[in-house]
């Protein structure tokens, strides 16, 4: 190997050893300062507040009759559910109307039109939380399945701690090995680097939020006047996590490791298609060319400890290579029992990561090429996003 070969050979390793390093100590962190719910007292309380479960739900029909039913076996005594059929062209409303005849705390909105300046999604949670006579509101996508009595440790912890705002880490269910080992990394890489243990401190900028399971107080809701600061913020749920502690509100973050459900991407093409927001918006910034070298680097990064083991000629850098590649499992093995993933998607790393890179392209290009994004039926241009870039 020449030098220029073995400069760029230790480069490689070098930044693979530095970004594994901090993503094992971040892991650590994780593991150690972020409670999951099976973990909280099941406290006995003489009163609990009244809470409004708001489901935005657009083409839920296979998923939405499960859902609705686990969320009636909740055994929270004060519950509202209030579900708001977003523009859907399957039966989800009709599922839903059904349901609501057979339990009483369920209502249905139907949201026929799209009004200008909104996502669809904040939309429909916005014509949701306008109807909710609770003091708590809970945002929770659809498809979520909240196991009973979850949401009684949950506003107790709250109430206790005096909590603002709680989001949860949903637990995914498992689909299939080339999804299963992608979100298993894409869960580590979201926990870490939105700092999920430091969304509880006060003096820390970390803020995090979750489609699956976001709690908030409403006084604090109303308080940042709802999602009008958002509306067009395709990053939604951690905006909204930002938008709430920047105001002053305690935020909080809990894993729902086996207490709360969700199937996130049922298969690949679901998991390129779900991605193109916050790839092009968030991380590409609008610009294909950024969003290109970040996959790139981010595939350099993850997978350094193993390119370094085909560096022949440098026994110590494959030496290295193979220390991290080890380092690289472990990590992932922590990570995923932690969060409830399969411990052996650890091994599949380097699969993963490259299919998140071509996801990461593929969301590049099509950005690029329309001008804008595609999300939920509705196509949304840069100029419009552009505003709400900075959250």
């Amino acid at each position: 190997m020449d030098l220029i070969g073995r400069i760029l050979a230790i480069f490689i390793v070098s930044l693979g050893v530095l970004y594994w390093i901090v993503q094992f100590v971040a892991t650590i962190l994780l593991v150690k300062k972020v409670r999951a719910i099976s973990a909280l007292p099941a406290t006995a309380r003489t009163s609990w507040p009244r809470v409004s479960v708001i489901m935005p739900a657009r083409n839920e029909a296979d998923t939405i009759e499960a859902a609705l039913h686990m969320r009636c076996a909740s055994d929270y005594p004060d519950l509202e559910l209030i579900v708001v059929n977003d523009r859907s062209i399957d039966d989800t409303g009709m599922i839903a109307e059904r349901m609501a005849v057979q339990d009483k705390r369920i209502r249905v909105l139907h949201v026929d039109s799209l009004p200008e300046g909104w996502l669809g999604k904040l939309h429909a949670m916005h014509v949701g939380a306008q109807e909710a006579s609770g003091q708590w509101l809970l945002f929770s996508d659809a498809d979520v399945h909240v196991k009973p009595g979850t949401l009684r440790r949950v506003i107790a912890w709250c109430e206790d701690k005096r909590i603002d705002h709680m989001a949860v880490i949903p637990d995914l269910s498992p689909v299939g090995f080339f999804v299963d080992v992608t979100l298993s990394v894409f869960m580590r890489q979201i926990c870490i680097f939105g700092q999920a243990w430091r969304v509880e401190d006060p003096g820390s900028g970390a803020a995090i939020g979750a489609g699956a399971f976001n709690l908030v107080r409403r006084g604090s809701f109303d308080a940042v006047r709802g999602f009008e600061k958002i509306r067009l913020t395709v990053t939604d749920d951690f905006a909204f996590g930002r938008v709430l502690k920047e105001s002053g509100a305690r935020a909080g973050v809990l894993n729902g490791r086996g207490r709360v459900t969700v199937c996130f991407y049922r298969t690949l093409h679901d998991m390129a298609i779900g991605s193109e927001r916050a790839l092009f918006t968030m991380f590409g910034k609008f610009s294909a060319l950024r969003l290109i070298a970040f996959g790139m680097l981010m595939l350099v990064c993850e997978v350094a400890p193993f390119i370094a083991l085909f560096f022949d000629g440098l026994p110590l850098v494959q030496l290295i290579g193979l220390i991290f590649a080890g380092v690289i499992i472990a990590t992932s093995i922590i990570a995923n029992v932690y969060l409830g993933r399969a411990w052996w998607t650890a091994f599949f790393v380097p699969v993963a990561n490259v299919i998140m890179c071509v996801c990461t392209v593929r969301a590049a290009i099509l950005g690029a090429k329309r001008g804008g994004i595609i999300w939920r039926g509705t196509f949304y241009s840069n100029e419009q996003l552009r505003t709400f870039r900075q959250l």
